[in-house]
Formats: C-alpha cells, sequence, structure tokens
C-alpha cells in the first residue's frame, strides 16, 4: 500500500519548486514604480557633489569587497587601486560642486 502512494507523493514534491518559481517569476515581472528621488535630476552643484560621492562611496565598496578574496601582494596592489580609483572619484565629485 505504500507503493502506491509513493509516486503520486514524489510528483507532488517534484512539482512544489517549480510552482514556487512560476510565481516568483510572475511577482517579480509586476512593475514596481521607481522612488520619486530616482527620476529628480540633480540641480544644484550640491545636490550633483551628493550623489556623486554617494556613487563614489558604493563603487569604493564593491572594489574593497572584489580585494577581500585576494592575498598578499595581489590583495594590497588591488587595495591601492580602490583608494587611488575613490580619491580620483572623490576630486571629480568636488568639481562638481565648485561648477
Amino acid at each position: 500500500m505504500q507503493k502506491r502512494f509513493r509516486t503520486p507523493l514524489l510528483c507532488a514534491l517534484l512539482a512544489l519548486p517549480a510552482f514556487a518559481m512560476t510565481s516568483a517569476f510572475a511577482a517579480e515581472g509586476a512593475p514596481e514604480k521607481d522612488p520619486a528621488q530616482w527620476s529628480t535630476p540633480d540641480i544644484t552643484p550640491q545636490a550633483r557633489y551628493v550623489t556623486a560621492k554617494k556613487e563614489a562611496d558604493a563603487a569604493h565598496q564593491a572594489a574593497l569587497g572584489e580585494c577581500r578574496g585576494l592575498h598578499g601582494a595581489e590583495k594590497t596592489a588591488c587595495t591601492k587601486e580602490a583608494q587611488a580609483t575613490y580619491a580620483q572619484d572623490l576630486a571629480a565629485a568636488k568639481m562638481e560642486l565648485k561648477q
């Protein structure tokens, strides 16, 4: 009697992940509204500076995250390059402030 229930149970268990993925894709495909600040342009130099600094900070954190997987001289070189790029990005952001 157990063999008779084993096949339908196995089929149901195998179909469950496919159903869950279908539901996730349906929810993912639904368009969401972007926050208002994403579509508002930076008009003032101060606003452009703040945005550029946030972008530089995020890029710096991402670069340092990539460096964490390295070891030795590679990690040191990667970190120095990330710091140099960050310094350049901050300098560019300060130029936005002067304009």
